[in-house]
């Protein structure tokens, strides 16, 4: 007669803010820590030749990250120093772009 959704993925009931008492400043999650805990989502982190790449939308490829994907899904694309680059989504071994952020901008 009754169903409560207790988790998503990495996400938890007892961390869940409500929208009226939401605030960026304190409850916005830092990118690398939702990719990861994102069901359906991953983060990578793109080698440095990548990165200049990847933010003007060149083709991504498995060789542009220091770890190859393990399965197609969308991931985050994560400079060096930790800064999210790019949404991008592998299909089939095939990469595109779900969105891409200029520098400072995510």
């Amino acid at each position: 007669s009754r169903l409560r959704r207790t988790r998503i993925g990495g996400f938890t009931v007892e961390e869940a803010v409500s929208p009226q008492l939401f605030d960026p400043a304190r409850h916005l999650l830092p990118a690398r820590r939702f990719f990861a805990a994102a069901p359906g989502m991953g983060w990578l982190v793109l080698k440095n030749p990548w990165v200049a790449r990847a933010r003007v939308g060149r083709p991504l490829a498995d060789i542009s990250f220091h770890d190859t994907p393990g399965a197609d899904g969308i991931y985050g694309a994560f400079s060096p120093d930790g800064g999210l680059v790019a949404m991008a989504r592998r299909t089939d071994g095939a990469w595109t772009y779900e969105a891409v952020f200029p520098e400072g901008q995510a």
